[in-house]
């Protein structure tokens, strides 16, 4: 960077002083909601993901949550780094990078594993979301590749980013990232409540009043949708800019909030499983009914998607249709030291399918399809 260059950045910090100031400000506040959510959540997470099972739902939760937080930490010292060459800034923004392009990517891989995980045997609605999946990491890594990291300096410290693309190409580039996310997360929300739908259905079919109100809360869809929110409102803050300062700190809690909204949903998911041989020799068919298998890829399928497929405890309610616990002695307090198996997690405890109480349907599989 040449001397004329380096004193157009200068002055370009100097003018936007305030602003910066601003800006770390929030960045500070934005990682203290994710500490304070880590913090307020972790007895849960101990007892649901440190002694639960190991699935790939597990591995799905600590890659969102941890590496989140190692890039608030890494991006909170670069607020407070005194830094006085660019060359100290060049570690501490490329890890920060690296950070968030794995917690992007690892919000989509979120999304696709619930979606295997309710929708059952189809595969296209996958096929899109792993395409879709990476679009958001691949823009970002593009932008992060065309920026030099500098120094700020007495009295602001800490590290900015000097891009080398036109505004214009940059906030496009944002856009299109920010929209892939947002149909990510719709997809999500309509599968599910075309699942919820077939459930519906059913539970009519079967002469039991199950009110939609219950279904919604079961289905985790309140979550998907508050993501939603979060996510169309970072479009508008890339579209209007500048002219408000919450404007332009609001992806700082865009980021925040998905990771605190992601996790929670996550810790919240009832412990059903796909049925899985490997915890109970007998495989449970949609009816409840038990019968052997030795389909070796029903084991790795459950081992991938865990309980990515069950219902939601939406804010600790249990919303059940009928005391399923009661068929094993079990209590709801003991929920999260067993484990129950089922091939439609999502329905789990909407019915009671034993035999003596209900006349098994001809079809339940239509609802799914």
């Amino acid at each position: 960077m040449s001397s004329d260059d380096e004193s157009e950045v200068a002055q370009e910090i100097l003018d936007s002083y305030s602003r910066l100031v601003v800006e770390n400000y929030f960045i500070i506040a934005s990682s203290a909601l994710l500490f304070v959510d880590w913090f307020m959540t972790f007895t849960d997470e101990v007892q649901r993901i440190w002694k639960g099972r190991f699935t790939g739902a597990t591995v799905v939760f600590l890659i969102t949550r941890y590496v989140a937080i190692a890039e608030r930490i890494v991006l909170t010292i670069s607020v407070f780094l005194p830094t006085l060459s660019n060359e100290s800034c060049v570690p501490v923004l490329r890890l920060d990078d690296s950070l968030t392009d794995i917690s992007y990517l690892m919000f989509g891989v979120f999304v696709m594993l619930r979606t295997r995980g309710i929708w059952g045997r189809g595969w296209l609605p996958l096929a899109f979301l792993a395409l879709l999946t990476p679009v958001r990491t691949i823009i970002y890594i593009f932008t992060q590749t065309h920026y030099t990291p500098i120094a700020f300096g007495v009295p602001l410290y800490g590290c900015g980013a000097d891009y080398g693309l036109p505004s214009n190409t940059l906030r496009d580039l944002e856009l299109i990232a920010r929209i892939s996310a947002t149909v990510l997360d719709s997809t999500v929300i309509v599968l599910t409540w075309i699942r919820t739908l077939g459930v519906k259905r059913e539970s009519h079919r079967l002469g039991m009043r199950t009110p939609i109100v219950t279904l919604l809360l079961r289905d985790g869809t309140i979550y998907f949708l508050v993501i939603l929110f979060i996510q169309i409102f970072a479009i508008v803050s890339t579209n209007i800019g500048s002219t408000f300062i919450l404007w332009d700190v609001w992806p700082l809690f865009e980021q925040a909030f998905t990771v605190i909204f992601s996790c929670r949903f996550m810790l919240n998911l009832r412990g059903v499983y796909l049925a899985d041989p490997t915890r109970n020799p007998g495989h449970t068919d949609e009816f409840g009914i038990t019968v052997t298998t030795r389909d070796e890829s029903s084991i790795g399928f459950a081992s991938i998607i865990g309980n990515f497929g069950a219902p939601v405890n939406t804010f600790g309610v249990s919303t059940d249709s009928y005391a399923g616990s009661t068929a094993t002695g079990m209590t709801d307090e003991m929920e999260d030291e067993t484990v129950d198996m089922s091939t439609d997690p999502l329905s789990y405890g909407l019915w009671d399918y034993r035999s003596d109480t209900m006349e098994l349907p001809e079809t339940f599989t239509a609802a799914r399809e």
